[in-house]
């Protein structure tokens, strides 16, 4: 940069958003051009993050996209593989997880079953901050609460709404952070 004169001249990025604030939209670019150009699998009308791919008429694969992971619900050997293909040519060689019994989405814990799947949210409830420091203790009950706190509150309590999917034991809980 001894000579770097930002009136004329320009930086070029090889990795455009690496490392920075627009990374996370730079990398659903590049997955979509993998499974939407490369793959040949549409977004749902419903949702953009759920795949489809039909060949001559027949549902091949269904699937959902989560920041940086794929989930397939549904697709053969052969689809799968072509998937693969499409994302190893956009990214290069990388890290594939195929499991058919035990995986988290979304938070929730998915455990296989002789007769299904069971469903939690412990590690996902573990992981919640709870609000700690002097802002919150020994004030009295009639304080307005920073705003700080106040979107502290907010997120926990939309943390834990979010829970009630397999948690209802802290229902309970729940409605008495509301009524307070």
């Amino acid at each position: 940069y001894e000579k770097f004169d930002r009136r004329i001249h320009v930086l070029r990025n090889k990795k455009p958003g690496t490392g920075t604030k627009d990374a996370p939209r730079c990398f659903a670019i590049k997955l979509r051009r993998a499974t939407h150009d490369e793959f040949g699998a549409k977004s749902t009308t419903h949702d953009s993050q759920l795949l489809a791919k039909h060949e001559n008429g027949e549902r091949t694969l269904i699937g959902t996209i989560h920041v940086d992971d794929i989930k397939v619900a549904w697709g053969d050997d052969r689809v799968l593989d072509l998937l693969i293909k499409s994302l190893e040519k956009i990214f290069g060689k990388g890290e594939i997880e195929i499991t058919h019994t035990n995986f988290a989405c979304c938070g929730v814990q998915y455990t296989a079953l002789p007769d299904g799947y069971s469903m939690d949210q412990n590690a996902y409830v573990k992981a919640i901050k709870t609000i700690e420091g002097a802002h919150v203790t020994g004030k009295p009950d009639d304080d307005l609460a920073p705003p700080t706190t106040a979107h502290e509150y907010l997120s926990v309590l939309m943390s834990l709404a979010y829970a009630l999917l397999t948690r209802f034991d802290i229902e309970v809980c729940m409605i008495a952070c509301l009524l307070y």
